[in-house]
């Protein structure tokens, strides 16, 4: 049944799914569904995958720009694209916030690492596209970024990094549901 997601193909594999220390594999379906929306469940356990390269770990870096009205308390969430094998490829929605931090205010930098990044992904090749939400909840919604970036942790060992940077501020406005997509990626 094919829901509010995109409905991804890839070829029959095994699936190596790794948890902790553990590894297993099993048949999987020819398709593929990750929802769109904001808080969508990890993509790994419904994506096709054929070794530790095709398994990734993603930390997410966010500045908000130093200029008046930058910082928000609005929920903020972030999505990457990348083209691989000839496929366009989504991680899940990750929330930017840091528990206990009053983070993306003006003129500071989080880094959203470890259980607060996106673990056992799939690997989206090289990121093209980044797209932020704005749900417009809470104090002044609107929201100035200045940089973005993001490591990846592949399984096989590998670690990549790029970055995103704005030549002013990339504002996202606060209205509920509101998205931008941010192109540019540079490598690390």
């Amino acid at each position: 049944m094919h829901t509010n997601g995109t409905r991804l193909r890839s070829t029959s594999m095994a699936l190596v799914f790794a948890v902790g220390s553990l590894l297993s594999a099993c048949a999987v379906d020819e398709t593929a569904e990750v929802s769109e929306e904001p808080g969508a469940e990890d993509a790994v356990a419904s994506t096709a995958l054929a070794s530790l390269a095709d398994v990734v770990d993603y930390d997410f870096t966010v500045c908000t720009c130093d200029v008046n009205n930058a910082g928000t308390d609005a929920n903020i969430y972030t999505t990457l694209t990348g083209i691989r094998d000839g496929a366009e490829v989504h991680t899940s929605w990750l929330l930017l916030d840091y528990p206990g931090l009053d983070d993306n205010e003006r003129g500071a930098c989080t880094t959203y690492s470890g259980a607060l990044g996106l673990r056992n992904q799939v690997n989206i090749g090289t990121p093209w596209r980044l797209t932020i939400s704005n749900d417009g909840s809470n104090n002044k919604p609107g929201w100035a970024m200045c940089s973005y970036s993001v490591t990846m942790h592949i399984h096989d060992g590998t670690t990549k990094t790029f970055a995103h940077y704005a030549a002013s501020p990339e504002w996202t406005d606060g209205d509920y549901g509101w998205q931008r997509d941010f192109y540019g990626f540079a490598a690390q």
